[in-house]
């Protein structure tokens, strides 16, 4: 199961704080109940959606040196004054060790602290915890409960995940129909991981029936937000004319987008493509090796957030063989 939570890119970043300008998070301020319990004096308090909104900018590198580990402090500054959202941000540092030693039972604490008072990321976040077992014994009925909770609140990576749940039968029932709806209704919110998912059930006709060209106009619509796996999936349909008009440099390019976003997979295929060297892709054993040795040597880094688009945006809408919206 892909990552849940996402490493956070500039593109997420700058999503977040145009958001939250334009959203009651910037009313919010501190709410009763600190998230870490700790006191800081008046004159070390200072606003804390600012704060936060500081600290996404260096974890981001919006506007300023890239710094994790002064996110964290700001992070830490806004948590202290009862501002939820930055637990989740903070959590998810302490989940993946950034500007932090990891520590899966603070990044927990974060997280419930966040999830009591109805946050829905983090009850999202809790839940891919109780899901692999991470700081917390595996639990998949109480990573369902979490996520459905999340998924009512509108949180679209807790839909996606709901209906990863029903699909596979983790936790809950096998419903493959009610795995799709899920799905389904993550993707028509616009999210991106959610349009690849549902891409990847049209492609194989697993709960719905098959449908290479709705793959298609799906991984493309994932593709043009930037989501790595949607990448992925639509650079091989590209290179094999699957649901799309055959274009090889076009799939190359997303293949290599793809993998630049950290997926293996892309890496892997990358590799063994310029290993045959065959229709219009250059035989190149160095590159070959190359692109092997990374898929070897790392783990599947992609997210549920997407990459920063490309500076010219991949735009596959003329390929399709039917209209993308």
């Amino acid at each position: 199961m892909r990552r849940f939570f996402p490493r956070i890119s500039r593109a997420a970043v700058l999503g977040s704080l145009a958001l939250c300008a334009l959203t009651s998070c910037a009313g919010d301020g501190a709410k009763d109940g600190a998230g870490s319990g700790a006191a800081v004096t008046s004159t070390q308090k200072g606003d804390p959606v600012s704060q936060h909104r500081l600290a996404m900018a260096y974890i981001g590198g919006v506007g300023v040196p890239q710094d994790d580990k002064e996110a964290v402090v700001w992070l830490r500054r806004a948590v202290d004054q009862g501002y939820y959202p930055a637990n989740v941000t903070l959590g998810y540092m302490y989940e993946n060790g950034r500007g932090v030693q990891r520590d899966y039972a603070e990044a927990i604490r974060l997280y419930r602290a966040a999830a009591d008072r109805g946050d829905g990321d983090a009850l999202g976040n809790l839940a891919t915890m109780y899901a692999a077992g991470r700081g917390v014994g595996k639990d998949p009925a109480e990573a369902v409960r979490l996520s459905l909770a999340a998924a009512e609140k509108g949180n679209q990576r807790a839909q996606r995940m709901v209906g990863i749940f029903y699909l596979n039968g983790t936790g809950v029932a096998k419903n493959e129909a009610e795995g799709v709806r899920w799905i389904r209704r993550a993707a028509d919110g616009g999210y991106a991981l959610a349009r690849t998912s549902l891409g990847e059930l049209y492609e194989s006709g697993r709960g719905v029936a098959k449908d290479e060209t709705e793959a298609a106009r799906l991984f493309c619509q994932a593709s043009e937000q930037g989501e790595p796996n949607g990448m992925f999936d639509l650079g091989r349909l590209y290179v094999i004319g699957k649901g799309i008009e055959r274009d090889v440099p076009a799939g190359l390019r997303l293949l290599h987008l793809a993998a630049d976003g950290g997926s293996v997979a892309a890496k892997r295929i990358l590799g063994m493509l310029y290993d045959a060297g065959a229709d219009g892709i250059p035989k190149d054993p160095a590159e070959s090796a190359k692109w092997l040795r990374a898929a070897a040597e790392s783990s599947d880094t992609t997210s549920a957030h997407p990459l920063a688009p490309p500076k010219e945006p991949f735009n596959c809408a003329k390929s399709l063989k039917k209209p993308l919206v």
